[in-house]
């Protein structure tokens, strides 16, 4: 498909003033020199510049082809004030006819996601998860390189404040889903994420000399991970309470036919079972405890959703289904501050969700120490 024309207006005086003004502060006397080749196997491009509230955007590409004739690119932003009489917003291409537009849902992402050129030449998925790159990008800047394997819904809700973000694969903006498009910009080993086993086993319970066995029903697959983990350490207390044994409740799969009872059935060896339950802050989630209590010995682990309260942040992602749950958690509503109430209460009536994954799997067992897990233990 041939290349829209520029615009004669579209960028005129802001070449007009680099070549006269930003010459030396790019390291080059003239636009020319510039876009031109240096050597056989290097060539500098300049894709931009980008004028955006009076300040000028130049994106460099530096292309160099290596034995195996692969293109391996570094870029970087030149960043300067404009006169005010330069802040209209233009974007355009100088030197080389093959060189595409910087558009100015590019301008503004991280250098790290534009270093491949993928973006440049796929502005659909660009413009679509614009801010969702946004925050990957911000998220890279803060990472050290001493970064631990996560599960995939712990890491998006780390960079995204959704845990279902990245492993959603019906949502796709641009033709991609997201976690596809990080792969396209070759930063998906910057996640460092586990591999994802979805794991047929529902339940871990070791064997033991108990006659009263207390599990914890989770409702989402990384907890479950976490807390089966734990248990295999010889951890007997998850949040302050005793934890004999784990079962992966599935969301609404818990409630399918008789999923928990014939669950039951496989490890309670004549053991009265008692159960702590432990889902998202969300409608849904406080639905599905509400309809198991009514018919088993089922109390919510309330110092996990304590510990989801304290971590959750400011920006909540929405639930995505509006049923009002029966009781509208007044098991778990009674035992919170009033902080924690206020917090709580705005989540299920405003239509939002604070994930399981909130919460760093370090506190699971208060190896990794919390203030709010040590108030609410002394208070029992």
């Amino acid at each position: 498909m041939a290349k829209k024309p520029l615009s004669p207006t579209a960028g005129q005086d802001v070449a007009r003033y680099i070549r006269e003004h930003l010459g030396e502060t790019m390291r080059y006397t003239t636009l020319d020199e510039l876009c031109g080749t240096t050597s056989s196997n290097q060539q500098y491009l300049i894709v931009g510049p980008l004028v955006k509230d009076g300040v000028l955007r130049v994106c460099q590409r530096k292309l160099i082809r290596g034995n195996d004739d692969a293109p391996i690119y570094r870029s970087y932003h030149i960043c300067k004030q404009l006169p005010q009489n330069l802040t209209h917003s233009a974007a355009f291409m100088v030197g080389g006819a093959n060189m595409g537009v910087l558009d100015p849902e590019v301008a503004d992402l991280n250098p790290l996601l534009t270093e491949n050129g993928f973006l440049y030449k796929n502005l659909d998925a660009a413009k679509a998860w614009h801010d969702e790159l946004l925050l990957f990008g911000a998220w890279l800047d803060t990472q050290d390189g001493d970064l631990s394997p996560a599960i995939i819904e712990e890491r998006s809700f780390e960079v995204f404040h959704n845990e279902k973000l990245l492993g959603n694969k019906d949502d796709r903006r641009g033709g991609r889903t997201l976690m596809e498009l990080i792969n396209n910009l070759g930063l998906a080993p910057r996640l460092r994420l586990q591999e994802d086993v979805r794991q047929e086993l529902v339940y871990y319970v070791p064997r033991t000399m108990r006659r009263v066995l207390s599990i914890l029903v989770v409702e989402n697959h990384a907890p479950f991970v976490h807390v089966q983990e734990a248990l295999k350490r010889g951890v007997r207390s998850i949040f302050g309470r005793r934890v004999d044994g784990v079962v992966y409740g599935r969301g609404f799969g818990i409630l399918s036919g008789n999923a928990l009872c014939a669950t039951e059935e496989l490890f309670s060896n004549g053991c009265h079972v008692r159960y702590w339950y432990w889902g998202d802050i969300d409608r849904p989630g406080i639905e599905v405890y509400e309809r198991l209590a009514e018919e088993y010995d089922i109390h919510p682990l309330v110092p996990a959703y304590q510990a989801m309260i304290e971590h959750a942040g400011e920006d909540l992602p929405a639930s995505t289904d509006e049923r009002l749950p029966p009781r509208m958690g007044v098991d778990i509503a009674a035992e919170l501050d009033k902080g924690e109430l206020e917090v709580f209460m705005r989540v299920i009536a405003g239509c939002l969700r604070i994930p399981q994954e909130a919460v760093p799997p370090s506190l699971y067992d208060g190896s990794g120490g919390t203030k709010r897990l040590a108030l609410t233990l002394r208070k029992r």
